[in-house]
């Protein structure tokens, strides 16, 4: 039996929403995973929690030298290359860690392969073969292979660069494995059926957000969207974020404050209390890559209404929600209208079963084939 390939990974950061990938990737290979910063940028996470649920060994990059104009230049990464030689990296995006990857294969490791995660999604793939000449354009050709969370941005980019091999470029969503988060949703179950009573009345249904009250989520929209909404649909906002003060004064400034509530950021058995006993969620976003928070609702048997902006909408079928565009007017409205339609009211005792398309299992696969090529 042939050991398993020695695997580099240098990821952006851990997330809850990797987890899962990185933790199946170090089962697989013999895996060595850095990464640039000890937290996500624009994202705060109890590293508590996280720390629960990761299977793996993984190291910090030393901090970039500060040189302007050279945004992710990480000569650590070379080094790696230079001791580990190893059979496979994994890097996130196109930037200059990527050409300083790319460059120690070449130096010093030539027979490594390189591939990258990428989160364009649609729009970005679009906008990339239409006015794209730089640094991504020229290593899409160039990788070995790219790994795509939206599958329409993954047949664009295949179209383009990959008319001699195909299967460079795989599609595999942000996701998070049902067999781990299920039994994390069935243990706050409990607590959400207490929680729900606290939030709604009774016999009328809740609508879910989760994520940043930032201004790309569109969310002025979606308060407005309540008024053409049935007067049993109440809205339930979980997060935190710049625009925390103008959306809690929009609230109170509609005819119907009563109807929207301001939970605060939650995490954890908290957060996972919230999805067990949704109505359904809505990611409304004019800008998003992916949407993570699509994935865990329909673990949790939760419909979702999602902008077909968000890499996270080739997720959703007839059967578990509605895509709508938020270039539209009243196409959110419609497509909550259309899906609350076949709603009632969540009264269950146990957790309704998962909506989602496809199982973690099945959707790794193609990326497991892939490195091991």
């Amino acid at each position: 039996m042939n050991p398993p390939k020695r695997l580099l990974v240098i990821h952006r950061a851990l997330a809850p929403y990797r987890i899962e990938l990185l933790n199946t990737l170090s089962a697989a290979f013999d895996a060595h995973i850095y990464f640039e910063f000890a937290s996500p940028i624009e994202q705060r996470f109890d590293a508590g929690e996280l720390a629960k649920r990761v299977h793996f060994q993984s190291s910090v990059l030393p901090p970039a030298p500060e040189i302007p104009g050279l945004k992710n230049f990480r000569p650590y990464a070379a080094s790696l290359v230079r001791s580990l030689r190893p059979d496979v990296v994994l890097c996130s995006e196109f930037n200059l860690l990527t050409l300083t990857l790319a460059a120690a294969c070449r130096l010093f490791s030539p027979k490594t392969k390189l591939y990258v995660l990428c989160d364009d999604n649609e729009q970005m793939a679009e906008a990339e073969l239409r006015y794209g000449r730089g640094l991504k354009h020229r290593m899409l050709s160039y990788v070995d292979g790219v790994i795509l969370c939206d599958s329409r941005a993954c047949d664009l980019y295949a179209s383009r660069f990959a008319t001699l091999d195909r299967e460079r470029f795989v599609f595999f969503p942000i996701l998070q494995d049902e067999k781990v988060l299920r039994p994390l949703y069935e243990q706050a179950f409990g607590i959400g059926r207490d929680l729900r009573h606290d939030l709604v009345p009774d016999s009328t249904r809740m609508m879910l957000y989760v994520g940043r009250l930032s201004e790309e989520k569109n969310l002025p929209a979606l308060i407005d969207s309540l008024s053409t909404l049935p007067n049993d649909v109440h809205l339930v906002i979980v997060g935190d974020g710049p625009m925390q003060s103008i959306l809690m004064n929009q609230a109170q400034a509609t005819g119907y404050p009563e109807r929207i509530v301001f939970a605060g950021k939650k995490e954890g058995a908290e957060l996972y209390a919230y999805y067990t006993q949704a109505d359904c969620l809505v990611l409304p976003s004019t800008r998003e890559c992916f949407g993570s928070v699509v994935n865990e609702a329909l673990i949790a048997g939760v419909p979702v209404v999602c902008s077909d902006i968000a890499g996270a909408s080739c997720l959703i079928t007839e059967s578990n929600g509605r895509t709508f565009s938020p270039m539209q007017p009243n196409a959110l409205s419609q497509a909550c209208n259309d899906l609350l339609a076949s709603i009632t009211p969540f009264c269950g005792d146990s957790l309704r079963p998962s909506l989602m398309p496809f199982t973690f299992e099945q959707a790794i696969a193609p990326v497991l084939s892939l490195l091991s090529r």
